[in-house]
């Protein structure tokens, strides 16, 4: 697969802080790892023939 996709499934009813904090679990996730991109070995190295 080419595309990388988060899916977020919350309870329908959610209350707002608990919604924000998850949110801001995810954020704080994305940006450590997107900081680490350097780190990361290329595509190749994982889906060698």
């Amino acid at each position: 697969a080419d595309d990388q996709i988060v899916k977020l499934f919350c309870p329908l009813t959610i209350k707002q802080e608990n919604l924000e904090k998850g949110i801001d679990i995810i954020r704080a996730s994305i940006k450590e790892i997107c900081s680490k991109e350097d780190a990361i070995p290329e595509e190749k190295m994982y889906f060698q023939d």
